[in-house]
């Protein structure tokens, strides 16, 4: 992204997760993904020469007609918009028992308790 004639940086950090490593940096924008946390999930292998997030895709190549049915506008809003991981607000995981987060308030899967 150009401002000002210099060249932005990417975001040294996954727009989704807010993780850190090998990250695949938006042409369009600042952001910056981990492959596995774009939809869909690409392989490091498999770089195009020029790639953009949904947002950027979008405002690019918008959709001429809406989807019909009464999903449509939930699927056009889905597709422009960037994957975001999950956190659960603190007080949902200090008040439920055996529900297991990482430091970041993201759903880790836990093992059920053993049923007698």
């Amino acid at each position: 992204m150009l401002t000002h004639g210099f060249k932005d940086d990417n975001d040294d950090y996954c727009s989704s997760c807010g993780g850190n490593g090998d990250l695949v940096c938006c042409d369009g924008c600042t952001r910056s993904f981990h492959f596995k946390c774009v939809d869909p999930p690409m392989n490091e292998g498999a770089l195009p020469d020029e790639w953009f997030c949904n947002v950027c895709l979008s405002n690019r190549n918008p959709r001429r007609e809406e989807r019909n049915g009464c999903f449509g506008p939930l699927l056009d809003s889905l597709e422009r918009k960037n994957p975001v991981a999950f956190h659960l607000p603190k007080e949902i995981r200090d008040y439920f028992e055996n529900v297991k987060t990482g430091t970041e308030g993201e759903y880790e899967e836990g093992i059920p308790p053993k049923t007698k």
